[in-house]
């Protein structure tokens, strides 16, 4: 791993290939027990790679693109092109990393340098317009070992990304120092030492004003149901009879009948096939005779259903949502999906058209694929409670990806959160398993406990301190299946140091202001050679 520039071109150019390999073995679900530990080694040997490769960027493109079409495999069974797309677009984030590590000042630790690089490009990924694609940060590869994710609670993924980068080129700065003396082994081991330290006491110290669960506050019961759906469920003429009651119905009784006293059943997004409809302030189904009594009809009055459902507006617009459902049918309010799944949910860029080019292009992608993607992101609204009054957000899938979007829920009050999602369409594929790891960082940068209930795997109950303390293992459509999970509240406020991971992310993007003297050059070194050809 002390790769120096003497070393041989092959052997330089190698350290790409190593970081692919840790990459690809690490990516959650990893392919190993406890591969994820590899994401630091696979950091070091890309670090390695974009300070001594003599053809870094190409590389480095190369390895992204491999790395990006290996973790979106699941996305092709919904649809190919846009996995391609996926893997032609996020290649370039890696290639940004390897400019960021060379292109900022000498003046700064090269260490530094490509840990702000990791930083800043995950973190436009994650939030990009239109396109934002969180999956497969560096940090998700730590998702089962929460006990190295202190830095979560301080600065969320960012600042994990951050350590992760950081520490993994400190290491290989260490090692060149004592083959090369390059860097300077009081530099280097000064480097190393400050990520270290970061990295532990940000694993042991917890954030100034974080309020632990509170002794002897009553848990919040939860039943999840997944029921084992195919991707077609929807469209099958059994779904509203038979798949209903064979994978919903029974399995919410006979659970209930088990587990008396069960504050919350919770049905994944879009099981219900009843919309709902927004009346001037108030919600109610859009049909008239609401949810009908054989098909919701638990023993304990004060359990409630929420379950993923479609919300309706005045205005014929549409929001995947999840609504809250009393043991009478009626409705008691509903969440609304904020982040929609882009080509998915909604086509991106549609509405930086004209109007009228928005219609026929809807039109065109309708006539050929027999729907479109015309979903409205839904509004924030006050959190759902329980009848014992705890008060709880809903998610839709892919919220759960989305710092922004859990902290708002948090900081609306909720003191529980749960993830309503459908993830069928990619088939088992490790779609799943990230969206897990997304869901440790959203329980312990908001302090807030979670349970995930899906489709087909994977469902989980995770504590406010990121460890997931129930679980179904993913199995692809064996059949309803349930999950029963017991969790104490979280203190329904954020922490207080909840800024500091948007102001990290904000800091390390700042820094590509001083890319701009190396572009500058760059730009002058190729106009210069191509002036020399002409002549």
């Amino acid at each position: 791993m002390s790769v120096g520039a003497s070393a041989p071109a092959p052997l330089r150019s190698g350290c790409y290939l190593l970081a692919l390999a840790c990459w690809i073995a690490a990516s959650p679900p990893g392919l190993l027990p406890g591969a994820g530990l590899l994401v630091l080694p696979g950091s070091m040997a890309f670090y390695a790679g974009a300070t001594t490769s003599r053809r870094p960027y190409r590389l480095a493109y190369a390895i992204g693109l491999v790395h990006f079409l290996w973790f979106s495999w699941s996305v092709r069974h919904v649809f190919f092109a846009g996995y391609v797309a996926i893997g032609v677009a996020g290649a370039v984030y890696p290639t940004l990393v390897t400019l960021w590590t060379r292109g900022l000042p000498a003046i700064l630790p090269r260490p530094l340098a490509f840990a702000l690089g990791v930083t800043a490009t995950e973190w436009v990924r994650a939030h990009a317009p239109e396109i934002c694609y969180p999956h497969n940060q560096p940090a998700h590869a730590l998702y089962l070992f929460p006990g190295l994710l202190g830095g979560a609670r301080w600065g969320g993924e960012v600042l994990v990304n951050f350590l992760v980068a950081g520490l993994g080129a400190a290491l290989v700065d260490l090692a060149r120092s004592w083959r090369v003396a390059q860097p300077s082994w009081n530099r280097a081991w000064g480097t190393l030492l400050g990520f270290a330290i970061l990295w532990a006491g940000t694993a042991v110290v917890a954030p100034p004003g974080s309020a632990p669960p509170r002794e002897g506050a009553a848990p919040v019961r939860v039943v999840a149901v997944e029921p084992g759906f195919d991707p077609g469920f929807q469209r099958d003429a059994r779904y509203t009879a038979g798949l209903l009651q064979e994978r919903l119905l029974q399995p919410t009784r006979e659970a209930l009948e088990r587990h008396p006293g069960v504050d919350l059943v919770l049905w994944p997004e879009t099981s219900l096939p009843l919309a709902v409809e927004e009346r001037g302030a108030r919600v109610d189904w859009r049909d008239s005779r609401g949810l009908p009594e054989r098909w919701w009809t638990p023993g304990p009055t004060r359990t409630l259903l929420v379950a993923g459902s479609l919300l309706v507006r005045e205005d014929g617009s549409r929001t995947p949502a999840a609504v809250l459902v009393d043991a009478a049918g009626r409705v008691r309010g509903v969440h609304e999906k904020l982040a929609l799944v882009p080509a998915g949910e909604r086509i991106p860029f549609l509405s930086w058209l004209p109007a009228a080019w928005q219609a026929a292009l809807l039109d065109a992608v309708r006539a050929r694929m027999g729907l479109a993607p015309d979903f409205r992101p839904g509004t924030p609204r006050p959190p759902l409670a329980t009848a014992a009054g705890v008060s709880f957000g809903a998610l839709l899938c892919y919220d759960n990806a989305f710092d922004d979007v859990v902290a708002g829920h948090v900081a609306r009050g909720a003191r529980l959160l749960a993830v309503l999602s459908n993830e069928s369409w990619y088939r088992g594929g490790a779609e799943l398993e990230q969206m897990v790891a997304m869901s440790v960082f959203r329980c312990l940068e908001t302090a807030t406990p979670m349970v995930r209930s899906t489709v087909d795997g994977r469902s989980v109950a995770i504590d406010a301190a990121g460890r997931i303390v129930q679980s179904l293992p993913a199995a692809g459509n064996p059949g309803a299946r349930v999950l029963l999970a017991e969790l104490v509240p979280g203190p329904g406020r954020l922490p207080p140091l909840a800024w500091l991971t948007r102001a990290l992310a904000l800091c390390c993007l700042g820094s590509a202001i001083f890319l701009l003297p190396h572009l500058g050059r760059a730009w002058a070194r190729l106009r210069s050679t191509r002036s020399d050809r002409g002549r």
